[in-house]
């Protein structure tokens, strides 16, 4: 009799292989997928950091037209840091906040709800002639 078809016996080894394969390489997709997140954010960070330092450069050199202002009228009024920053720096995904009024001001950066960085969350402190580094806590 030819029967054709596979045994129970092989079934059953063709799925543990394949659950050992995902054993191993679930969490090593999910590490490069985190990595990639947080190279993004960190890019994103650095570019808010850039914009900050030369709108604050333009408007202190008197420079500035339209939107730009220096740091002590973004945070010490109801100025819309976003819409400042924005005008330099293209970003998405992200909200940019002033927290404090006099320098060294805070900057904070977080991300959006249900965007790609949601969750993640970046203080900025910067002097009042524009020089920003990351705050740590």
């Amino acid at each position: 009799m030819n029967k054709k078809g596979f045994t129970l016996i092989e079934l059953l080894a063709v799925i543990v292989i394949l659950a050992i394969i995902m054993v191993i390489a679930v969490p090593q997709i999910l590490n490069v997928i985190n990595s990639s997140r947080n190279k993004a954010w960190d890019e994103s960070v650095g570019l808010i950091e850039d914009a900050i330092e030369l709108n604050t450069a333009l408007a202190n050199t008197g420079m500035a037209e339209g939107t730009f202002t220096t740091l002590d009228a973004a945070c010490g009024t109801s100025v819309n840091t976003d819409a400042i920053i924005k005008t330099i720096a293209d970003y998405g995904d992200v909200t940019v906040n002033c927290n404090s009024t006099t320098s060294p001001y805070e900057f904070v950066i977080t991300g959006v709800s249900g965007g790609q960085f949601s969750g993640m969350t970046t203080t900025l402190q910067c002097t009042a002639t524009g020089g920003c580094s990351i705050k740590t806590n």
